[in-house]
């Protein structure tokens, strides 16, 4: 609850601070380049991430257990600051006896913007398909994702990113239950802070 919580004031901050730049006059991203309508980026990050549910294993009962996460993202923001995208999300944590692998991939709504000449500020919000295998056997399930982030613009082209970012994939239903999984959840939730390279093209 506390992670979404983190993302979810993230997100209306981002909002917040694009929106008063716009209000206050000053020249966004969108606007010095006005020959754009659209604007395409790729970005590829990876950092920590914590898996933040419930996880059962043999040897006991695990949160706050640390991995290591990859993503790869597509995003077409056009000139309001509105735009989609679309995330793929790997992520591997050891156990003591188990190591889980877990994977997203799915469409989200993005608004981004610079507050300055050098930093952009973005949110994203994305529903998609996730599973997850902890040795015993693939399962899967609806996945949600939400990011907040900022970019610091080395050039036209290219910047740095850092995002803080939150996904859950729930299973739903199940006639029996999935070892590994919180049972108060249905699922699995995980908190990840990502440093990315963002290519604009």
């Amino acid at each position: 609850m506390i992670n979404k919580l983190l993302l979810l004031t993230g997100l209306l901050a981002v909002a917040l601070s694009v929106q008063a730049q716009e209000n206050s006059g000053d020249v966004s991203y969108s606007e010095t380049k006005s020959s754009k309508t659209a604007f395409h980026t790729l970005t590829f990050d990876v950092g920590p991430a914590w898996i933040t549910s419930k996880m059962y294993t043999p040897s006991g009962k695990y949160t706050w257990r640390t991995g290591l996460e990859l993503g790869a993202e597509y995003s077409c923001v056009f000139s309001k600051g509105y735009g989609f995208g679309i995330t793929y999300l790997r992520n591997h944590t050891n156990y003591p006896d188990a190591n889980v692998d877990l994977n997203y991939i799915g469409p989200s709504f993005v608004y981004a913007g610079n507050f300055s000449e050098k930093w952009r500020a973005m949110a994203e919000i994305g529903l998609g398909y996730g599973n997850i295998n902890d040795g015993s056997g693939w399962q899967s399930g609806f996945g949600t994702k939400y990011t907040a982030g900022v970019e610091y613009m080395l050039s036209d082209k290219l910047g740095v990113c850092v995002k803080l970012r939150n996904m859950a994939v729930y299973f739903g239903k199940q006639d029996s239950d999935y070892p590994g999984d919180d049972d108060d959840l249905n699922g699995i939730s995980r908190l990840a802070l990502q440093l990315g390279l963002c290519i604009h093209l």
